[in-house]
């Protein structure tokens, strides 16, 4: 009886622990789209501005 109950806590422990590692897989491959995002919109404004910066004055 002890060991069934031990075996039942412990699946219910791992079912916890499955669940939220998937959740946080799912928020680090959110972070990483985000900073993915960000660096693709930095690099965009950067290119901006040294085009602005290299335009003759008008």
């Amino acid at each position: 009886m002890r060991i069934t109950t031990t075996n039942v806590t412990l699946q219910r422990e791992v079912r916890s622990l499955t669940d939220e590692h998937d959740r946080l897989t799912k928020r680090l491959a959110a972070a990483r789209d985000n900073a993915r995002f960000a660096d693709k919109r930095i690099v965009a404004l950067e290119a901006q501005i040294a085009e602005q910066l290299t335009a003759p004055p008008s």
